[in-house]
């Protein structure tokens, strides 16, 4: 018995038809996950890593965290960037002054989070709603 006896041609094919489905999703998946905004909490720092840039936020440091509508970014400054996907790097506009972002641009709001040496950072997940839950999250680390 040969390999033409297992399967029909019909089968044959339809394998194929998978096989290429898979091999043109796989790289599809790969190269969005590398887009999206990363938000973990440690148990003494917030981690924030979007594709080409991160931030590390001690709890310890934060004066205030507000949820807040996510604004144009107005002037790139170092390693800043906006793909129409991610803004990211280090910003300066008329709301924040000079600020440090992470952020989904799909979403609407973000969370804006002031240091006690003046710095601001700001950050928003892929949706409205995985946004809040990070701002509510994030407040009962700094309770």
């Amino acid at each position: 018995m040969n390999f033409r006896d297992l399967f029909s041609k019909r089968s044959i094919r339809q394998l194929i038809f998978v096989a290429l489905l898979f091999a043109l999703l796989i790289p599809i998946a790969i190269w969005d996950s590398g887009t999206q905004v990363k938000v973990n909490f440690n148990d003494s720092s917030l981690f924030i890593k979007c594709d080409r840039y991160n931030m590390t936020i001690s709890y310890d440091e934060i004066a205030s965290v507000e949820l807040a509508e996510l604004a144009e970014g107005g002037e790139k400054l170092e390693n800043g960037y906006d793909d129409d996907i991610i803004r990211a790097g280090l910003w300066k506009n008329d709301i924040w002054g000079e600020y440090h972002i992470c952020a989904d641009l799909d979403t609407t709001v973000c969370v804006v989070i002031k240091l006690e040496d003046g710095r601001t950072f700001v950050f928003s997940c892929k949706s409205d709603k995985a946004t809040t839950e990070d701002y509510e999250q994030l407040k009962t680390y700094l309770t």
